[in-house]
C-alpha cells in the first residue's frame, strides 16, 4: 500500500506542477527560448513545493543481530589477594573476555565491584568490603528480564549486603555461573569471634569480658587466649576444642585502673599450621569512667526491695543511693544520674512526666500495690491490663541478650516474684533480658527488659521480691557479689551522667576500621529545640601523628552527621563547632584495627553453589574455564537472534526539497528580473 500510495503521490505531483506550469506559460509558446528555461524552472519549483506539502514516506528495513549478554563479575576485595587468588581471578578474567567464541556469541561486559561497582581500571583487590548482593542487582541494568548470562568471579565472602542468594528476582531469566577464587581445602584456622563487653566501666572496679574463640578442623586442639593492654598480659585461660567442636566461649574479668579510653587486645595462640593469624586477635576499648554518681530510688511504699536495692548499687564505692518519696520530698532531676521507680502510682504523675520531657533514664519496678491504669495513661511504651489479683512468677533467662554482661549471674533456682495477674504488651521495641516462667510453662512475656530510644533508656521490671533473689545469690554463692554486679550493670547501662546541652553528640567509645563509623550530633536553641539550619564542622586530631583533619557535618533533617570510615586506627581528640555561634563540644574516639576481608581463609563455596542451583547456573573452579567457555558457547539459552527493524522514513527530507523549491523559484524570478519582464 505505501508503494502505491508513493507512486500516487509523485505522479500527482508531477500533474498538478505541469499544469500549473502549462497554464502560466502556455502564451509564451513560439517565443524565445528563455521562456522555456524559465517554464522549466517554474514547473521543478512547483513540484517540490507540492512533495513538501505531502511528504511521500517509504520503508526502510535494518536487519541486526541480537546477541544476549554476558556480564563478567569480578570481586575486588582485598580477601581475593589475601587467599592468592588475585593472578588467577586475572588470568580467568581474560581468558573469558578476549575468547573470540564467547564476543561473538555474546555481548560482554565485565563490572569490577568491592562494596560497589567501581571503573573498570580500578581492579587492584584492595576493596576493604564486598557487597555481591548489590553487584548482581546492579549487572541486570537495563534488560533486567532479557536472558544474560553472569560470571562470578568471587570467593564468596561477603561483608555488607543483605543475602545475595536473593539478589535476582525468582523469575529471573539470568544464569549465574560462579567461578570460586579459593582453595576448597578446608584449612586449620583458629579466630577471635564475637567479644562481649562493657562499654563504660567505673575506676577500680572489674567489668566482664566474653570472648567467642572460633574452631574450623577436624581434629582435637588445645591452645590458649590471652587478653593484653598496651602489650601487657593481664589474663590468659587455656581454650580445648575436641573433633567437631567449633566455637568455645570463655569469661574473663579485668580492673580497670586508668581513667579514660582504654585499648585492649584478645589473642588466641596461632597454630602452625595456620595459614592466616590475622584473624587470630580482635582489640576492644572500654571507657573507663572516675567519677561518684547518684542514683534516686522513689517509692511510696515501704518494702524489703528497697534495701535490698541500695546495698546492691552502693556495693559499688563509686555509686551513691537517696531514697525518696515522690511528694514529701524535693527531686531536682540534675542532681541524679538515673532514677528508680518503686511501684508508681498516681503521686509519681508530675515526676514521670518530667523525666519523659527531660529523656531521663530511669528504672521502673512493678509489684503488687502498683496502680496500671495509671501507667498505661503516661504512655510510656507498654500497656497491661490488670486482672486485681496477683501470681507468681519465675525468671527465664534470655541467651541473645548482649547489650551488656548478664552471665555471670544464673536464674534457674532464684525465686519467684509477684506480679499483678495480667499480660504486658510492649509498644515500644525493647530487648527483653529476662522472659516469664510462670506455673512452670516457659512463656516469651517480659519479666525484665530495656528500652533504649536516641540515648533514651528505660528498663521495665515486672514483679516485686528481687530482695529474694539477692539472698539466694548468697546462698549459693556465699556472697552477694554476683547480684550486687549484675544490678550494678544495670544501673551503669541505664546511667546518664551528661548534663543537658544545646550540642550534644553520640557515638561508640571506639568503632572497628572500616566499619560504619559515624558522629551524630543534635543542636538545639536557647530554648532546646530542635534546630538544623547551621552549618558544623569536626576536627579531629591524631594523637599518634599529631595531624588534623576537618570534616563537614551532613544535615540530616533534624540531626547532623559525620562518618569516620576513612579513619586509619588511632586514638582522635576532636572538637565539634557550630561555626554562626561560637557553640563548641570536645571529646575523643578511637578506631581500632579490623581488616575483615583478611580474615578469610576459605571461600564460602556453600553459598556460591546455592547462587547457581538457584539461577540455573553451574559452580566451577580456576581449573574449569574451559567447560564452562564450552557450556556458555552450546547453551540453547543463549543464541543469538537476528532481527529487522521497519522505519517509515520521508523519500526527500523536507531540507533539501526546501531548498530546491527556493533554488528552482529563484533561478525562475532572476531569468525574469534579468530580462526586463519583472
Amino acid at each position: 500500500m505505501l508503494e502505491i500510495s508513493l507512486s500516487v503521490s509523485i505522479i500527482t505531483s508531477l500533474v498538478i506542477a505541469f499544469g500549473i506550469t502549462v497554464f502560466q506559460y502556455l502564451k509564451f509558446k513560439g517565443k524565445a527560448v528563455i521562456y522555456l528555461w524559465m517554464a522549466l524552472f517554474r514547473f521543478l519549483g512547483l513540484f517540490c513545493v507540492i512533495m513538501l506539502v505531502i511528504s511521500p514516506e517509504i520503508k526502510r528495513n535494518e536487519t541486526f543481530i541480537d546477541k544476549p549478554r554476558l556480564t563478567i563479575l569480578v570481586d575486588n576485595s582485598s580477601s581475593i589477594s589475601h587467599l592468592g587468588y588475585d593472578s588467577i581471578s586475572r588470568m580467568v578474567l581474560e581468558e573469558l573476555a578476549q575468547d573470540k567464541s564467547i564476543q561473538e556469541q555474546f555481548d560482554v561486559e565485565t563490572l569490577i565491584f568491592d562494596k560497589q561497582i567501581i571503573a573498570h581500571d580500578s581492579l587492584r583487590y584492595n576493596g576493604k568490603q564486598t557487597n555481591i548482593y548489590k553487584a548482581l542487582q546492579l549487572s541486570l541494568e537495563p534488560n533486567y528480564h532479557n536472558p544474560n548470562a553472569i560470571v562470578l568471579l568471587s570467593d564468596g565472602n561477603q561483608t555488607i549486603g543483605r543475602d545475595f542468594i536473593y539478589a535476582l528476582d525468582k523469575d529471573s531469566l539470568t544464569a549465574v555461573y560462579p567461578v570460586v577464587m579459593g582453595d576448597s581445602t578446608t584449612a586449620l584456622d583458629l579466630s577471635i569471634g564475637r567479644l562481649n563487653t562493657n562499654k563504660y566501666v567505673y575506676r577500680n572496679n572489674k567489668f566482664p569480658i566474653e570472648v567467642f574463640v572460633n574452631y574450623q578442623a577436624d581434629e582435637p586442639l588445645q591452645s590458649s587466649v590471652s587478653i593484653y593492654q598496651n602489650n601487657r598480659l593481664l589474663e590468659s585461660q587455656a581454650v580445648k576444642f575436641i573433633k567437631g567442636e567449633s566455637v568455645q566461649l570463655l569469661n574473663f574479668e579485668i580492673q580497670a585502673i586508668t581513667p579514660g579510653l582504654n585499648s585492649y587486645s584478645v589473642t588466641v595462640q596461632s597454630d602452625p599450621r595456620e595459614r592466616n593469624t590475622l584473624n587470630n586477635s580482635k582489640s576492644f576499648a572500654v571507657e573507663v569512667i572516675d567519677q561518684k554518681s547518684t542514683i534516686a530510688i522513689i517509692s511510696t511504699v515501704v518494702h524489703p526491695d528497697l534495701g535490698a536495692l541500695k546495698k546492691s548499687i552502693e556495693s559499688n564505692e563509686y555509686r551513691t543511693v537517696k531514697l525518696l518519696n515522690p511528694i514529701k520530698d524535693p527531686i531536682n532531676l540534675e542532681e541524679f544520674e538515673m532514677f528508680i521507680l518503686y511501684q508508681p502510682n498516681e503521686k509519681f504523675q508530675s515526676l514521670i512526666k518530667q523525666l519523659k520531657q527531660d529523656r531521663r533514664n530511669y528504672w521502673l519496678i512493678t509489684g503488687e500495690d502498683t496502680q496500671w491504669p495509671f501507667l498505661n495513661q503516661q504512655e510510656l511504651g507498654f500497656l497491661k491490663h490488670s486482672q486485681g489479683q496477683t501470681e507468681e512468677i519465675m525468671p527465664l533467662d534470655n541467651p541473645a541478650f548482649n547489650l551488656f554482661g548478664t552471665r555471670e549471674l544464673t536464674f534457674d533456682h532464684m525465686p519467684p516474684l509477684t506480679k499483678q495477674m495480667g499480660t504486658l504488651n510492649l509498644i515500644d521495641p525493647a530487648e527483653v533480658l529476662l522472659h516469664q516462667k510462670v506455673a512452670g510453662v516457659e512463656t516469651l512475656e517480659p519479666m525484665l527488659m530495656v528500652f533504649d530510644n536516641s540515648n533514651y533508656k528505660r528498663a521495665i521490671l515486672v514483679g516485686e521480691g528481687i530482695w529474694r533473689w539477692r539472698s539466694s545469690s548468697f546462698v549459693d554463692t556465699g556472697s552477694y557479689t554476683l547480684f550486687d554486679n549484675f544490678i550494678g550493670n544495670l544501673v551503669q547501662y541505664l546511667s546518664n551522667t551528661k548534663a543537658r546541652k544545646r550540642l550534644e553528640l553520640t557515638h561508640q567509645p571506639y568503632y572497628y576500621q572500616h566499619s560504619k563509623s559515624t558522629i551524630r550530633a543534635y543542636y538545639y536553641d536557647k530554648n532546646y529545640r530542635p534546630q538544623s539550619t547551621e552549618s558544623l564542622n569536626i576536627v579531629l586530631k591524631d594523637r599518634n601523628s599529631d595531624q588534623s583533619i576537618e570534616i563537614p557535618f551532613l544535615n540530616k533533617g533534624g540531626f547532623y552527621e559525620v562518618s569516620l570510615v576513612d579513619l586509619e586506627p588511632s586514638i582522635y581528640d576532636y572538637t565539634v563547632r557550630v561555626s554562626s555561634v561560637g557553640l563548641s563540644e570536645s571529646g575523643h574516639i578511637q578506631i581500632l584495627p579490623f581488616e575483615v576481608e583478611k580474615h578469610f581463609v576459605n571461600p564460602d563455596i556453600k553459598k556460591l553453589t546455592q547462587l547457581a542451583e538457584k539461577y540455573s547456573g553451574t559452580l566451577y573452579f580456576p581449573d574449569q574455564i574451559q567447560e564452562l567457555k564450552s557450556d556458555l558457547s552450546s547453551s540453547k539459552l543463549f543464541l543469538p537472534i537476528q532481527k529487522i527493524t521497519q522505519n517509515i522514513v520521508p523519500l526527500i527530507h523536507w531540507k533539501w526539497l526546501l531548498a530546491l523549491a527556493v533554488l528552482f523559484l529563484s533561478g525562475e524570478w532572476f531569468l525574469r528580473k534579468y530580462n526586463g519582464l519583472i
